[in-house]
């Protein structure tokens, strides 16, 4: 499942699926990982994970006024 949510001031997009998930809080670095970091830096965001049920990765940037 593909969110994308709009806040007032900021926007969050959410990526999931209700898979095994990953062992850990985090997932291993690797070339995707750095990439997705790299943008959400440029966006001036922040990059979360939820594990459990499944794995989602959630990017929160700031909109441009």
């Amino acid at each position: 499942r593909i969110r994308l949510i709009e806040g007032v001031d900021d926007c969050v997009l959410r990526v999931e699926d209700d898979g095994v998930g990953i062992p850990g809080a985090e997932p291993e670095p690797g070339t995707g990982l750095s990439i997705v970091t790299s943008l959400v830096t440029d966006l001036g965001g922040s990059l979360g994970f939820e594990t459990g049920h499944g794995f989602a990765c959630i990017v929160t940037f700031p909109l441009e006024t």
